[in-house]
């Protein structure tokens, strides 16, 4: 999704603030495609990281992605922006608490479901803009 290869950077570069010691970090995304692994492995690098990238749509795919994140060890991860991860919001949220992973996302709805911090555009600012 462009908006999340957009503010990937961003994510990684807040993530490092918050945990300056970080060195391994996941990406979870709907559908992980070179030019957004690309700019993943970029931003990571830019911090001293390592990445991860991990493809999960499904809530038993969630699931199998953080316990795989907690197997290899990662000290962060950044979901994807896309209206599948946002309808899953609670479920993702349970997954990070569940396997101690700390995560950064797109929207603040992520948040309030329970999720650790997000950066990205206010979907109330969004919908102001469409037209009714």
């Amino acid at each position: 999704h462009a908006t999340s290869l957009v503010v990937m950077p961003q994510h990684m570069y807040f993530l490092n603030r918050l945990m300056p010691q970080l060195s391994r970090i996941a990406v979870v995304a709907f559908n992980v495609s070179p030019p957004s692994v690309k700019v993943a492995e970029g931003a990571a690098k830019a911090i001293g990281g390592t990445l991860l990238p991990v493809s999960a749509t499904t809530p038993e795919e969630i699931e199998r992605a953080f316990s795989t994140m907690q197997r290899e060890r990662i000290q962060a991860a950044v979901v994807g922006i896309n209206a599948a991860y946002f309808q899953q919001r609670q479920h993702i949220a349970d997954m990070a608490l569940k396997y101690r992973i700390p995560v950064m996302y797109g929207f603040r709805e992520h948040v309030t479901a329970g999720g650790l911090i997000s950066y990205g555009q206010l979907l109330e600012e969004t919908w102001r803009y469409v037209p009714t």
